[in-house]
């Protein structure tokens, strides 16, 4: 069922991107699965050209962990809640506001999944060249990008 959700879901960004290659897509939630399952294989489409695959943003919380979800009952902690960008939304994304949001004490009362919290930028930033695309992403691993400040940010 995943993966059929995950295909309908891929075919519809694929439709967006088709009709506009620059278009900002931003898609997230509770996908259920981890990160190299097929499902989510599928989504990130890593066999695509850079321009039109989804880039994993990759949070992280406050001390470098990525896991969105405890499994109280066994115990286990996993990421199954992800971010993705369409390669013209990467550069706009503010790193270092974006995150897991964890909040010491009271979080496990609303729900069993950490919020992901993304902070875009509302200018049009140009996306990189697909080699620096690659050098972001490294080995289509969508490994997390290093915190900087924005534009509108800096002093």
């Amino acid at each position: 069922m995943r993966r059929y959700e995950a295909r309908l879901l891929r075919y519809f960004v694929n439709e967006i991107l088709e009709k506009e290659p620059d278009a900002n897509v931003l898609v997230m939630g509770d996908m259920n699965d981890t990160y190299d399952s097929e499902p989510i294989r599928f989504f990130r489409d890593d066999k695509k050209t850079p321009e039109k695959r989804l880039y994993d943003l990759r949070p992280a919380d406050q001390s470098g962990l990525f896991w969105t979800h405890w499994w109280n009952r066994n115990d286990v902690y996993s990421r199954i809640d992800y971010a993705f960008a369409s390669y013209a939304l990467v550069p706009e994304i503010i790193r270092d506001k974006t995150k897991i949001v964890h909040l010491q004490e009271f979080w496990i009362f609303a729900s069993d999944h950490r919020p992901i919290l993304i902070t875009l930028r509302t200018d049009n930033a140009q996306p990189p060249s697909g080699p620096e695309m690659e050098q972001l992403f490294p080995n289509l691993k969508d490994a997390p990008i290093p915190p900087e400040q924005s534009e509108i940010e800096k002093p």
